[in-house]
């Protein structure tokens, strides 16, 4: 037999050793070690956890605000754009009132007696009229008239 094959026991070649006393992988060559993992407490998990959902939480909140601006904004825009429009519908059917009253009026300061009226008011009389002019009165709290000039 072949003294290679000897019944004897086999032993491992020895190789270099490094002093890694606290690795438990120090028979592998140096990188191919794999480092040992550290472990988060579970407090700071739980706490780590739930910073995210609150963050997730509040960049929710902002997501769903911000759409419902959108979808809200164009009704808000249409409430404002009716109200100003019956506001100036309002003021377009006043004035209209206004209008009606001074044509009215311009048609009767155009008429032979509205011209007179309006003479009469500056203080205009006919030629052989006798003006008599009375001192204007004023009404007290209690019903009676005085003359204005008297207070």
């Amino acid at each position: 037999m072949n003294s290679s094959h000897s019944s004897s026991p086999k032993t491992t070649p020895s190789r270099p050793t490094v002093d890694d006393s606290d690795d438990i992988f120090s028979d592998r060559p140096r990188n191919l070690r794999r480092r040992k993992k550290r472990r988060l407490s579970s407090t700071f998990l739980f706490r780590l956890r739930l910073f995210g959902m609150a963050l997730g939480g509040v960049i929710f909140a902002f997501a769903a605000f911000r759409f419902m601006q959108k979808v809200v904004h164009p009704y808000q825009l249409g409430s404002e754009v009716s109200q100003q429009v019956a506001v100036a519908r309002a003021q377009y059917r006043h004035q209209e009132q206004e209008n009606a009253i001074l044509q009215e009026q311009m048609m009767f300061l155009r008429s032979k007696e509205g011209a007179e009226v309006e003479a009469r008011r500056a203080g205009f009389h006919r030629k052989g009229e006798t003006v008599y002019l009375f001192p204007a009165t004023q009404e007290t709290t209690d019903g009676s008239s005085t003359p204005a000039n008297t207070r």
